[in-house]
């Protein structure tokens, strides 16, 4: 039995036969039209119980379409896809008469929770319609008022959702935006996140907020037990109202402990458990409403799916660093004697960036920018690369091209500015000397400078092709005489601190 009528209005084909066929499947008849104009001629023809109308199409916009139908017949619900979503644009769709709007991509959730909205909107509308005459104008306005403030108040919500899941791109922080987040849009006194350990089939808090810090730590939910674990064995969400607890009401079987409201909602990730969301206590002493539940149970899609894309990157990162640390071994393993050099360099400056009090974010760049710092050596010639004595005046000048040849080939990859610098500019020289570009005292990265000393010092201190390791004590000494000039002056302090808390350093080869 089909429950009632829509109308889809997109030019890209593609996309409107994809959305028809997805509102086929919650039980609903569903027309195309590949514009306005083809919209409004179906709109005459037939009956429609609600229009779904992309914003950008040739002809006739869908605000334009939005227009036109709202002139034709007030009471059918128009909801506007967009693929480009802000607060501005839902606000002035609402304004404009919209019941709703949506974004692409899709989700069938999201589809089929906003028809169900907008359905039962359209009964409610129509009742009022019936009953329009029978009541004051004043009232209705303001009763409309009121709704087109808690939509914009919805809409706003939805709208920070969106902006701040897609600003967390590290999952330690993305938890605890999430606990906040929940309060802020809920105005709940206890959250807890807890991850799904599905070996053991347990529930451990992550992060909380209200909680005693002996709760966090002790907290073990086994699946199927208490409210977070039956949310974690069924995978959907549970509410708890006060009027379910109160003396003479059904109590949901196993929650006659709870003193409260409660909500707990999954997080699922390709339909696997990976955490719930816990909220209790609103400092209001209030239910947790059906709108509460719908931005909370949004709130986990949309983090459900950061944390995906999270994972992803940093699995493609993960796999770009491992290509790039290749093509870094072939380089060494084309000599003996500079085999693990970048390795080390990078642990050198790591140690010296410690000393300088770098942040959490510089010793990152350090880390991933380190082994790197030479890949532009592929394209020098082995036999430069090889040789055992002096290089001519012609081999130096092609050393030299290695900075900029390696920065030619990550500058596809999407490193970071910082990263960059460092594989360009770490053989430049306070006193200006250097290469490629001359650079001179701070016009050099702070980070590039870093890597420079610790290049140095590696160098001095590894048995190279052309002579044996340099004893420690003269590698120093080559530090503290040409800082300031060949090396930053800070960086070689640090350098020199570390030396000295290191002792003596074993020479060796390769």
């Amino acid at each position: 039995m089909q429950k009632g009528k829509l109308l889809v209005v997109d030019d890209d084909k593609p996309i409107r036969d994809t959305l028809i066929e997805i509102i086929q499947t919650f039980g609903y008849e569903v027309d195309g039209a590949e514009d306005g104009e083809k919209a409004l001629e179906f709109i005459h023809d037939k009956k429609y119980d609600a229009v779904m109308a992309d914003m950008t199409m040739p002809k006739m916009s869908g605000l334009e379409l939005l227009k036109r139908i709202k002139s034709i017949d007030e009471s059918i619900p128009v909801v506007i896809i967009t693929g480009f979503p802000s607060i501005d644009i839902a606000i002035d769709a609402m304004k404009q008469g919209a019941s709703d709007f949506i974004t692409k991509p899709f989700r069938l959730e999201v589809i089929e929770h906003t028809i169900k909205r907008i359905m039962e909107a359209r009964s409610l509308q129509l009742e009022n319609t019936r009953l329009y005459a029978e009541i004051n104008q004043k009232k209705t306005i303001e009763r409309l008022n009121t709704q087109l403030n808690e939509k914009v108040k919805e809409l706003s919500a939805l709208y920070k959702i969106s902006e701040t899941m897609n600003q967390q791109d590290n999952n330690e922080l993305l938890f605890k935006t999430l606990v906040n987040l929940s309060s802020e849009l809920t105005n709940a006194g206890k959250i807890s996140f807890m991850l799904y350990d599905k070996e053991n089939q347990e529930l451990l808090i992550k992060t909380a907020r209200g909680l005693s810090n002996n709760i966090v730590k002790s907290s073990i939910v086994k699946s199927g037990e208490s409210i977070s674990g039956k949310v974690a064995q069924r995978k959907k969400p549970i509410c708890v109202l006060k009027s379910d607890l109160i003396e003479g009401a059904k109590v949901p079987e196993g929650f006659e402990h709870i003193k409260a409201s409660f909500l707990s909602v999954p997080i699922i990730i390709n339909d696997e458990m990976f955490g719930v969301l816990n909220l209790t206590d609103k400092l209001d002493s209030s239910d947790f409403s059906k709108n509460d539940e719908f931005l909370i149970l949004t709130l986990a899609q949309k983090a459900a799916i950061k944390i995906e894309n999270n994972a992803l990157y940093e699995s493609l990162y993960a796999n770009l660093l491992d290509t790039l640390k290749s093509l870094v071994t072939i380089i060494e393993a084309k000599d003996l004697y500079t085999q693990q050099h970048s390795a080390r360099v990078t642990a050198y400056a790591l140690k010296f960036a410690e000393e300088m009090k770098c942040s959490e974010e510089d010793l990152e760049i350090l880390a991933f920018a380190g082994y790197l710092h030479d890949i532009g050596k592929i394209g020098i010639s082995d036999s430069i690369l090889t040789k055992s004595g002096k290089l001519t005046p012609s081999e130096y000048e092609a050393i030299k091209l290695h900075p900029v040849i390696g920065d030619h080939i990550v500058e596809p990859l999407g490193l970071l500015q910082t990263e960059r610098e460092i594989i360009k500019y770490h053989h430049e020289r306070p006193d200006g000397k250097g290469y490629p570009e001359g650079l001179m005292g701070e016009e050099i990265p702070r980070l590039a400078r870093i890597m420079a000393v610790a290049d140095a010092f590696d160098a001095m201190t590894s048995t190279r092709s052309y002579r044996q390791a340099l004893e420690l004590d003269f590698a120093v000494e080559e530090l503290k005489r040409y800082s300031g000039k060949m090396f930053d002056l800070e960086v070689v302090k640090a350098a020199l601190s570390y030396i000295n808390q290191m002792g003596n350093v074993v020479t060796r080869v390769g």
